[in-house]
């Protein structure tokens, strides 16, 4: 997957790293898709993860507004994401970026492949 990212940023997606005093203390993955609802392109976050030592400090933040600024410069209309109901420290941040709280409910099949790193 980091491969894919890296050998095409503008068609997959990219991967933003947080560091701290040369440490890395999180990082964020967007990738690009379409959205049929609004007609437009969309950035998918699909992780965003902050060492616990790092938690509370902003770098959730931090990456979540880098990551709505490459959207920005993609042209996607919105960045997307999802957490598990009961991951209240997340959407605490979520809320207070002032994000917009969906009620879907997530469901996915198993097509049978598994990995492969050439693909």
């Amino acid at each position: 997957m980091a491969r894919s990212l890296m050998r095409d940023p503008i068609h997959e997606g990219v991967q933003l790293i947080a560091s701290d005093r040369g440490e890395d203390v999180g990082f964020a993955t967007l990738f690009w898709s379409w959205e049929t609802t609004i007609s437009g392109r969309v950035g998918v976050m699909n992780d965003l993860y902050v060492i616990a030592s790092s938690r509370g400090r902003g770098v959730g933040s931090a990456l979540m507004k880098a990551c709505l600024e490459r959207c920005r410069e993609h042209g996607a209309i919105h960045m997307i994401w999802q957490t598990a109901p009961d991951n209240l420290p997340a959407q605490a941040v979520y809320d207070h970026l002032g994000a917009t709280r969906e009620t879907w409910i997530d469901y996915w099949l198993d097509t049978g492949l598994r990995p492969n790193a050439d693909r």
